[in-house]
């Protein structure tokens, strides 16, 4: 079975209107309708065009809508890759109900021996 497709289109008042496999499909729904997004997930923060605010409109060439697209993704999700790479490691540890302190968390790191 087909999985969900990945951009998602949502009109100028920012309802969900369709969802397309290829870039260039969205382009061709959004070209000439100021406002309407291209999204990579639901979320506004992913989203990759904009109609109306970019240097030139959908319609005059959707290849174009693809690439930029695909580079904004792609610088998207470096920049959350040196975020997360940047972020102190963190463990919690839950007490049992009984009141008791936890015992300490250990991490144990397994390695294959070398031949």
């Amino acid at each position: 079975m087909a999985g969900t497709p990945r951009w998602k289109i949502y009109n100028a008042a920012g309802g969900y209107t369709a969802a397309v496999r290829h870039l260039e499909d969205g382009a061709r729904l959004v070209a000439g309708r100021e406002g309407w997004t291209i999204r990579s997930e639901h979320a506004k923060r992913s989203t990759v065009w904009t109609e109306g605010s970019e240097t030139q409109s959908a319609g005059e060439s959707f290849d174009f809508v693809a690439e930029l697209g695909v580079e904004r993704l792609a610088a998207r999700q470096t920049a959350q890759a040196k975020a997360i790479s940047k972020a102190p490691a963190t463990f919690a540890t839950v007490a049992p109900r009984s009141g008791k302190k936890p015992p300490p968390a250990r991490l144990a790191i397994y390695t294959e021996p070398e031949p």
